[in-house]
């Protein structure tokens, strides 16, 4: 998608209400078929709906015109990356929704750090991983360092839209809007799967013990959702995740592919000659998704969600015994 049809998606958002109802409860539910709504405009329709849900709008100190703008400039920083890009963003932000309706006791500051986290996670991405950027000597290894590449340049540009560019902090005090940079600065960085089992263990270990009256049960649970939400893919129905599974594999396969044209050795996950779907797919469900959601589970009531999961691992080790 070039950046002329970018603007005219943003304007059709601005200028238009999408006229297909859409129910809160739905945006609520696991099974939420993107692939029914995935026009860009519906979906800027949509992710506003969940904002004006939680009175998110309000909680700002703004007017809708400009938090529309917000949405829209948020979708004009997406690349339109087979996987990577506003779509994605699109079903984190909602798979949060849906996770944080199931109780009423997170705050209203919380809700707004969750969505927004979700919302502009991966922005600008450029379809290749930390690893490539190291090894290809990107600008962005370069302006970013070795560690958590990519998640640094989506905190710094998440930061530049709502403090700088957008202002849609400037309603707050000092003091409260430094703790929202800060928040939503450690819920993107939590992002990167280099890091996933330090996250899932700090998890784990206070499950048994949940209080929500513990900041610091708290947070570890906020950094556990939004890396939830960004591998939730397999929360879905099975004819949802699978054509997610497909776009992902192409990402891969892309990155792979420079890879071998710049001479670099080629990520096993990313040969397109290498890798089995089915085989990756259930890998990936019983090493990183399950577990994760299985625990989760314990604290808030995700059944529904862990039940897609398992269905789905079987029909990815139904596809596996077919080879």
């Amino acid at each position: 998608m070039n950046k002329k049809k970018d603007e005219k998606v943003i304007k059709k958002y601005l200028l238009r209400k999408y006229s297909r109802e859409i129910s809160v409860e739905h945006l609520k539910s696991p099974n939420f078929d993107f692939w029914s709504h995935s026009d860009p405009w519906v979906l800027l329709n949509l992710v506003e709906k969940m904002f004006v849900y939680y009175k998110l709008v309000t909680f700002c100190g703004l007017d809708s015109k400009t938090f529309k703008e917000f949405l829209g400039e948020v979708y004009r920083n997406y690349n339109w990356n087979p996987y990577h890009n506003f779509n994605h963003a699109f079903c984190v932000t909602q798979m949060m929704f849906a996770i944080i309706s199931k109780v009423d006791w997170f705050t209203t500051k919380e809700v707004f750090v969750l969505l927004i986290s979700a919302f502009c996670h991966d922005l600008d991405h450029p379809g290749t991983n930390n690893k490539f950027q190291i090894a290809a000597n990107t600008p962005l290894f370069k302006e970013q360092g070795g560690i958590s590449i990519l998640e640094k340049h989506h905190t710094c540009l998440t930061k530049r839209l709502l403090e700088k560019q957008m202002q849609l902090l400037k309603n707050f005090q000092a003091k409260e809007k430094k703790e929202i940079l800060c928040e939503i600065e450690l819920l993107i960085l939590a992002t990167d799967m280099a890091f996933h089992m330090e996250y899932y263990k700090s998890l784990k270990e206070i499950v048994g013990s949940f209080d929500r009256k513990n900041k610091e049960h708290r947070r570890k649970l906020r950094t556990a959702l939004i890396k939830a939400c960004d591998i939730s893919n397999e929360a879905r129905p099975f004819p949802v995740s699978n054509q997610w599974a497909d776009c992902l594999l192409t990402e891969f396969f892309m990155q792979g592919d420079q890879e071998s044209h710049l001479g670099l050795p080629v990520t096993p996950c990313m040969d397109r000659h290498a890798v089995d779907k089915g085989i990756s797919q259930a890998q990936f469900i019983e090493q990183f998704t399950l577990p994760l959601f299985e625990t989760l589970n314990q604290v808030l009531p995700l059944a529904p969600f862990v039940t897609n999961i398992k269905r789905n691992l079987q029909l990815y080790r139904e596809l596996k015994e077919e080879i």
